[in-house]
């Protein structure tokens, strides 16, 4: 809870509350034409809004699916590695920074590893014994999970290979059905993104500054934690395939290869296509951090007790100390809320604006629509509501439209302003169409008015 509600809501936040509060024509369409990713967090969204809509409620949703991940993680290690391990995966996951920023963010990620957590707990269930509960479970954890998040499916794909190839054979006999069930279940998922693959045409080359990036992410943002992480997952690692050598397809192998599977097969596989595609976001190994620090307490455990207790410490300790210096480091600090009060109080009627990316209209649209009495504003060839056509408008054709009927004023809203190769032309154009203009800075956005007419600058 700590910090839930400070900060203003980013571009996806305001995505998440736009699609959650839209009418539900709009919203059906919006899913057919490439939003049906995270369908069940929007689902819950769309009723949650009805107890409030301050940044706190908006984002407590994904506070309580983090909190509630902790305990499942300790039961699931504590199935398969004892009680020893179960408390120090819980411990490192409850401080890790990385988990602590996603179940602050009014996303589905943190309602997706919940959903993966228990899938894995239901499959470790039936891996072992066969129970009609578990595999209802099972499947309805696992779709969720699926379409809460369509990579939660390579997770999925994980947990299929670790039964087939280290569970006993008739394991894997009596869970043949249920893989298939599965495959089927997340197969529209599959066909959706890749009729919809221009969605991640946003995601840049895998550099080693990336990767590196990435490692430190996962890691707690900290380079002594991604040493010591790598360190102890390596030994784990080794230890889990010793015990698959020495025991074959068994309980005992498959206990000891699951997480390890789900750590190391998503990231790979990821990576490797990036090769081709670009497709590894940092974030997105939010799906495989319970598997790490169950892998790191795991490979803890194999030393003298006393040694394992006081290096779990030490690092939880570190990752204690990571999470209270940062809000979140992973997400942008986007103060569209004080973008909207600032026009709520400067704009007039017919007054234009445009973004700069345009997904900035999601969360500048949710606050300015919270203005009483709502101040009136011209969106540049659409209406001000936030529906289909108004998100599919590019800033180049809003400019295009400004350009053809520029209003008296603009207004433009933009971010990195300094990564964006677009603002230079943009600022250019716009600057031919109207001869006087001003900025105002906020942190992360930046406004700035544009007028045929002189102006003056609107104070804070």
């Amino acid at each position: 809870m700590r910090h839930l509600g400070d900060g203003s809501l980013w571009f996806d936040e305001g995505a998440s509350v736009q699609f959650a509060t839209m009418p539900l024509r709009d919203w059906l369409r919006f899913l057919w034409h490439g939003e049906a990713n995270m369908l069940p967090y929007y689902l819950l969204l769309r009723g949650w809004l009805f107890l409030g809509h301050s940044e706190f409620m908006v984002r407590l949703p994904s506070a309580l699916f983090g909190a509630a991940t902790a305990p499942v993680v300790y039961i699931l290690l504590r199935r398969l590695s004892g009680v020893f391990a179960g408390l120090m995966a819980v411990g490192l996951l409850a401080l890790h920074d990385f988990h602590v920023s996603y179940s602050q963010e009014a996303r589905s990620y943190s309602m997706v590893v919940f959903m993966l957590c228990l899938s894995w707990l239901a499959l470790a269930h039936l891996v072992e014994n066969d129970s009609r509960r578990m595999r209802w479970m099972y499947l309805i954890t696992a779709g969720l999970a699926t379409y809460g998040h369509f990579f939660a499916g390579l997770v999925l794909i994980s947990q299929w290979i670790s039964v087939y190839c280290f569970a006993p054979g008739e394991a894997v006999y009596r869970l043949r059905k249920l893989s298939l069930m599965t495959a089927a279940m997340i197969a529209p998922a599959v066909l959706y993104g890749f009729a919809h693959r221009g969605g991640i045409n946003w995601v840049p080359p895998a550099t080693s500054a990336r990767l590196l990036h990435s490692a430190l992410v996962i890691s707690g943002n900290r380079w002594l934690l991604v040493a010591a992480f790598a360190l102890v997952v390596a030994f784990a690692s080794w230890h889990a395939a010793k015990i698959v050598v020495a025991n074959g397809r068994s309980i005992s192998a498959w206990n000891a290869a699951a997480p390890v599977t789900w750590l190391l097969f998503m990231p790979v596989l990821l990576l490797a296509v990036s090769i081709v595609k670009p497709m590894l976001v940092t974030r997105y190994l939010l799906l495989v951090l319970p598997a790490l620090v169950m892998v790191v307490a795991t490979g803890l455990t194999e030393l003298k007790p006393i040694a394992a207790s006081a290096l779990a410490v030490l690092l939880s300790l570190v990752l204690l100390q990571a999470t209270l210096a940062s809000k979140s480091f992973e997400q942008p600090h986007q103060d569209w809320r004080s973008a909207g009060r600032y026009l709520a109080a400067h704009a007039v009627a017919g007054d234009g604006a445009l973004f700069l990316p345009d997904i900035g209209r999601a969360p500048f649209n949710w606050y300015w629509l919270q203005q009483r009495p709502m101040p009136q504003i011209v969106f540049p060839g659409r209406g001000p509501g936030f529906t289909l056509p108004a998100a599919h408008q590019r800033p180049e054709t809003a400019l295009e439209a400004a350009k053809a009927a520029p209003p008296p004023r603009t207004w433009f809203l933009l971010t990195t302003p300094d990564l964006d190769p677009k603002v230079p032309l943009f600022r250019n154009e716009l600057a031919l169409i109207y001869s006087h203009s001003c900025e105002h800075q906020l942190r992360e956005v930046l406004i700035v008015l544009y007028a045929k007419d002189a102006v003056d600058c609107p104070a804070k």
